[in-house]
């Protein structure tokens, strides 16, 4: 399971990300409806396979998800 953290209008969310079949994308909404995908917020491997994304605040209101999908 992923864990969230929010600190000074960025939510930070750490997730095992080693499993080469998975891809994995951030993909974030102001209104559930429309759905945007944001590559440039998730880093590469820790050495302990685990992968962090650090999505910034950029309105009032924000939804993120991380979408799982198999290669």
């Amino acid at each position: 399971m992923p864990t969230v953290e929010n600190s000074d209008g960025v939510l930070s969310m750490r997730f095992y990300g080693a499993a080469e079949e998975i891809i994995y994308s951030i993909e974030v909404s102001e209104d559930l409806q429309t759905w945007t995908r944001r590559a440039n917020l998730l880093q590469e491997l820790d050495n302990e396979g685990f992968r962090k994304a650090s999505i910034p605040q950029t309105a009032d209101t924000q939804f993120v998800r991380l979408s799982v999908s198999i290669k």
